[in-house]
């Protein structure tokens, strides 16, 4: 095959040295409540305000960009982990969830 003369630069994978979320000042911050089996969450992607709880729950601050996002990552931990605020972001949890098992159906 022939080269196409083309040069381009690797990016490698985000997160390669290099930040997974960059904040532009519009996010929406989803306050969650994380049980021990969620609190991966909080050691994987930038949150904020977090507080500790006596029964091992993690409450954080999670900046996002898309509701539909903070959605998906939260059916992964089913009922390890749970919106505290804003609604909209309990209500995309709820849709996605609905959508997912109609789907199945």
């Amino acid at each position: 095959m022939a080269g196409t003369g083309e040069r381009f630069e690797p990016r490698g994978l985000e997160g390669a040295g290099r930040a997974l979320f960059r904040a532009t000042g519009d996010e929406v911050r989803v306050r969650l409540r994380l049980r021990p089996g969620a609190r991966w969450i909080a050691e994987y992607y930038i949150t904020e305000h977090s507080v500790e709880h006596d029964d091992g729950s993690l409450e954080v601050t999670l900046p996002t960009a898309r509701l539909g996002w903070v959605a998906a990552l939260l059916l992964r931990v089913g009922h390890d982990a749970e919106v505290i605020a804003p609604a909209e972001a309990a209500d995309a949890v709820s849709d996605l969830a609905r959508r997912t098992l109609a789907h199945y159906r």
